[in-house]
C-alpha cells in the first residue's frame, strides 16, 4: 500500500503464468526465476500467479531446459518472442510452450585448465558443465593410502594430476561458458605409473547422471606417453560396483603417442537411460603395468552427450475430506514411475481413485486401514489422477443404534455382517453395481462371510432385512 500510494499507482492486476512442463523449461519474471530452487517457490510451481502494479513494465522470459527449445506463448496471440515486456492493468494468463530437441545435447563436460592446481595429486574433479545433476571424476590409485603428503616416498606416484599438454580435440566452448579454445588456458590431466600394484590398479570413474536423457555417448582426447597400450572401458547402472561391458562396441581404446579422439556409445545399454547412478570406468592395460618410469597417460576435453526424453505431466487432485501427495502438476520423464500417497481425513475412507476417467480401485496398495498408495509405472503420456472419499457411517441418525455393521473393515478373507433387524439376503456388489457374491441370511442378525475370492478394492454390502434394505461399504485388502 505504501508503494502504491508513494508512486501513485492506481491499479493492481493478477499475472498468471504456466509452462507446458517444468522439466522442459521455466519462466523468469523480472528478476524472479519461477522454479523449485528459488526460495518461496514450491516444488511443483505451475500454475503460478503474482500480483503486479498496473502500467508498470514487467519483463517475462521463457527459458528452455537442456534438450528443449521455446516454441511460443499461449494467451497473447501466440507470441514467439522468448523475452517479452508487458505493460497493463488487467489480469493476464500466459503459458510458455516448450518442445523437445531431437539432436544430442551436451550433458557433462570437464575443462582441464589452469584452475586445477599443478603438481598436486588429485582424488576427484567436478565437471565444469552439467545439466540436471552434478558430475565428477573419482580417481582410485593402485597405491593404498593415496594421496600421500609431499615428504612421503610415494608422493606423486600412481597419481592423477594436472598435465601441461593441451589439445583442441573435442574442445567445446559451450561447456566452458562460451570461452574459445585460444582463451581457455587449457592444460590436461595425467594418470601416472605404476598402473598396478599387487591386486590394485589405477582407475578413473565418471559419475555421470543421465536423468532426463537417453543414448549417452562419451568422447575424449587421450595420448599415451610411454606408459600403457590401451584403455579398458566398462560401466555400472546401479549405486554399487557392478561393472559390465555388455552392448558397448568400443571397450578397448588403443592409444598412440599423439592425441586421438575416442568415442564410446552407451546407446544400446539397458539401464543407461534416465539413470542418476550411471557410471563409466576407465582402466589401463599394457605389457608391463607394474613398471614405474614416471610415464603417463594424458586425457583432455571429456564430454558426455545425450538425447532429451519426452516430459509428461500427471495432474493429481483430491476431493474434500482427504489429500493426495504429491498433489498438483507433477512432472515425469518418459518411462519413469511415480507413486502417490492417499490419506483420508479421520472417519473417512477412499471411495474411488480415477485415472484418466476410469476407476482403478484395484490398483491401490493399502498401508493400513485407510492410507493407500497408487503407483504409475512406465509413464508415456499425460495423466489425470483424482481421488474421492466417503464418510464411514456407523449409526442411524434417528435411532442412534447401528442398523448395519460390517467388520473388520477393511478385511482380507473373512468379514462379519451384523444387522439390527432379521436379515433375508446379503449381496456383495462392485462399485458399478454388479453382484459379485450372494449369501442366504434368512432369519439371522449376524453372519460370517468368506470373501477370500474377492480382489483388493471397494465393494458395497447390500443387506435385505424384514425392515428394508441397508448398505455399507467394504474395503478389501489383500
Amino acid at each position: 500500500n505504501q508503494i502504491q500510494q508513494y508512486f501513485d499507482l492506481e491499479s493492481i492486476y493478477e499475472l498468471n503464468l504456466d509452462a507446458s512442463n517444468q522439466l522442459a523449461g521455466h519462466i523468469r519474471v523480472n528478476t524472479i526465476h519461477i522454479r523449485p530452487e528459488t526460495p518461496g517457490v514450491g516444488l511443483y510451481p505451475w500454475p503460478w500467479k503474482g500480483m503486479y502494479f498496473g502500467d508498470v513494465p514487467v519483463t517475462i522470459e521463457a527459458i528452455p531446459a537442456a534438450g528443449y527449445r521455446f516454441s511460443h506463448w499461449e494467451g497473447m496471440d501466440d507470441l514467439t518472442d522468448q523475452v517479452i515486456t508487458i505493460n497493463r492493468n488487467t489480469d493476464l494468463y500466459l503459458k510458455a510452450v516448450f518442445e523437445k530437441i531431437d539432436e544430442p545435447v551436451l550433458m557433462h563436460y570437464w575443462v582441464f585448465d589452469t584452475s586445477i592446481p599443478n603438481n598436486t595429486p588429485l582424488e576427484e574433479l567436478v565437471s565444469n558443465f552439467h545439466v540436471n545433476n552434478p558430475s565428477e571424476i573419482q580417481y582410485i590409485s593402485s597405491l593404498e593410502g593415496y594421496p600421500f603428503h609431499q615428504w612421503h616416498p610415494d608422493w606423486r606416484r600412481a597419481s592423477m594430476e594436472r598435465r601441461n599438454h593441451p589439445t583442441s580435440i573435442n574442445y567445446l566452448p559451450e561447456g566452458n561458458n562460451g570461452v574459445s579454445y585460444e582463451q581457455s588456458n587449457m592444460r590436461g590431466v595425467q594418470i601416472k605409473q605404476p598402473f598396478r600394484m599387487d591386486d590394485r590398479e589405477n582407475a578413473v570413474i565418471f559419475h555421470v547422471s543421465t536423468e532426463g536423457f537417453s543414448d549417452p555417448v562419451m568422447r575424449l582426447a587421450a595420448v599415451d606417453e610411454g606408459a600403457v597400450e590401451k584403455i579398458l572401458v566398462d560401466y555400472s547402472t546401479d549405486a554399487g560396483e557392478n561393472w559390465k561391458i555388455h552392448d558397448v562396441d568400443n571397450t578397448e581404446l588403443l592409444l598412440a603417442n599423439f592425441y586421438q579422439l575416442f568415442e564410446i556409445s552407451f546407446t544400446d545399454v539397458q539401464g543407461a537411460k534416465n539413470n542418476r547412478d550411471f557410471k563409466v570406468r576407465l582402466r589401463f592395460d599394457g605389457i608391463d603395468m607394474f613398471q614405474d618410469n614416471g610415464d603417463r597417460v594424458t586425457f583432455n576435453n571429456i564430454s558426455i552427450t545425450g538425447k532429451s526424453l519426452n516430459a509428461f505431466t500427471v495432474l493429481s487432485q483430491a476431493a474434500a475430506d482427504g489429500r493426495i501427495v504429491p498433489e498438483g502438476n507433477i512432472p515425469a520423464w518418459e518411462g519413469s514411475s511415480q507413486s502417490f500417497t492417499i490419506t483420508p481425513e479421520p472417519r473417512h475412507r477412499i471411495e474411488n481413485i480415477w485415472l484418466d476417467g476410469a476407476i482403478v480401485n484395484n490398483n491401490l496398495e493399502f498401508l493400513n486401514d485407510s492410507i493407500a498408495l497408487i503407483h504409475l509405472n512406465n509413464i508415456r503420456s499425460d495423466h489425470h489422477l483424482y481421488v474421492e472419499f466417503y464418510k464411514q457411517e456407523e449409526e442411524l441418525p434417528q435411532s442412534g443404534k447401528p442398523a448395519l455393521v460390517v467388520y473388520p473393515n477393511p478385511s482380507s478373507h473373512r468379514v462379519t455382517v451384523k444387522a439390527l433387524h432379521n436379515m433375508q439376503r446379503i449381496d456383495i456388489a462392485a462399485m458399478n453395481g454388479q453382484i459379485i457374491q450372494s449369501f442366504d441370511a434368512r432369519g439371522k442378525k449376524l453372519l460370517n462371510l468368506d470373501i477370500a475370492a474377492l480382489i483388493s478394492g471397494l465393494y458395497i454390502v447390500i443387506v435385505q432385512t424384514d425392515q428394508g434394505v441397508f448398505t455399507e461399504k467394504l474395503q478389501v485388502m489383500k
